[in-house]
């Protein structure tokens, strides 16, 4: 229900035919998590706080800089140094006080990304780099979350509604983000904001339509942008849309979907690996044995192959999963004092083992970065040697 309040604040929404009183409700009821309080992101929550939308969540590890206020229109100069999420609420707060704001000051990564997305309606990411942009997308598919994407050029933007999970009338599933873009371009062959600079309105205009098509497919009115692509080019003041559809190769509802949770993405190990001082004869616990999780092989450094006998050039390589090796690599050996219980016991063990012919390693899984002079393996192989 609305109250009197609601009913004079949202007066010009209820009076839209294709909206009206049961739409507004609609809105006060859904949940939306926005990634990013930047150049999209601000525009977006501001424009979803006017209209009513009821619970805003978002994602921002960042704080407010001088540089950021040329777009970024939930900011103001005496924010300069906070952290966005706090920046953010109080606008949305002073706006609609109605409104349920929660802001998390992390970065979103493959081992949060369903925790944040699980009390969400409708996800909209406003990032700014296509690691992310995979994520978020993969991520949504799998915890079933309808997706609205947009990206900034310096003078051009995009925007789409991505709904994988679900299948379009023909009986056919809805494209991915990957059917759309397969791969992402080569490290360095797209500049950053920081680097090309962008237009600040242009951040505005497509950010507003990102809480436009948010409102839409709350609402339900009209035609949505899944399998639909608008680019808008600035400099023509050009609008284009360019349709889209499932890719049978794609990995995550393709054909052959081979995708089946987000342990593809890098940051979803985060491994640290010393050798144990320990006997080697002493057996390894079974819990610490998954086959779910990553282990840890001999491996030769000279020809790269799973060893089979101890050698001088014996390490150790992280293998992911069946017949995939990232290619860390354990520096030197060093003795460390293998602690009693480096887990909390009410928690499920989080550790993998392997024992090999002169050597025993062990890794931590979930997170850790450092426990007792345990160390953490640099995910670039080369600096591990």
């Amino acid at each position: 229900m609305l109250s009197a309040e609601e009913l004079e604040r949202y007066a010009r929404h209820i009076v839209l035919h294709d909206l009206g009183g049961p739409g507004q409700a609609a809105l006060k009821a859904a949940s939306v998590l926005v990634i990013g309080a930047g150049g999209l992101g601000a525009p977006s929550l501001m424009y979803l706080a006017a209209a009513g939308v009821g619970s805003l969540q978002v994602v921002d590890d960042d704080v407010v800089s001088l540089s950021n206020l040329q777009r970024q229109v939930i900011h103001a100069t005496p924010d300069i140094g906070q952290r966005k999420v706090d920046s953010a609420q109080a606008r949305i707060t002073a706006l609609n006080p109605n409104v349920s704001f929660t802001g998390h000051a992390t970065r979103i990564t493959a081992r949060n990304a369903m925790a944040l997305m699980a009390s969400a309606d409708l996800v909209l990411d406003g990032s700014d780099n296509f690691a992310t942009r995979y994520l978020v997308s993969d991520a949504c598919f799998f915890a079933r979350k309808p997706l609205i994407t947009a990206a900034l050029g310096s003078f051009d933007g995009t925007l789409t509604t991505i709904r994988a999970h679900e299948k379009s009338p023909s009986g056919g599933f809805n494209p991915t983000y990957r059917c759309l873009f397969p791969e992402a371009p080569p490290p360095g062959t797209v500049p950053s904001c920081s680097e090309a600079g962008v237009i600040g309105a242009l951040a505005g205009v497509m950010g507003s339509m990102m809480a436009l098509e948010a409102i839409r497919e709350i609402v339900g009115f009209g035609e949505g942008l899944v399998g639909r692509l608008v680019m808008m080019d600035a400099r023509a003041m050009r609008f284009e849309t360019l349709r889209y559809s499932r890719d049978p190769a794609n990995p995550l509802n393709g054909d052959g979907a081979v995708m089946t949770d987000l342990s593809a993405h890098p940051d979803y190990w985060s491994a640290i690996a010393v050798p144990l001082a320990r006997s080697s004869a002493e057996p390894i616990p079974a819990a610490w044995l998954r086959s779910s999780r990553p282990m840890f092989w001999p491996t030769s450094r000279s020809s790269g192959q799973r060893a089979t006998q101890t050698s001088p050039d014996m390490a150790c390589a992280l293998r992911m999963r069946a017949g995939f090796f990232e290619g860390w690599r354990l520096p030197a050996w060093t003795t460390v004092p293998l602690p009693e219980n480096p887990w909390d016991h009410h928690q499920p063990p989080t550790a993998v083992a392997c024992q090999h012919p002169g050597h025993r390693c062990l890794g931590l899984i979930e997170g850790r970065t450092e426990y007792q002079g345990w160390r953490r393996l640099s995910p670039d192989p080369r600096a591990n040697w």
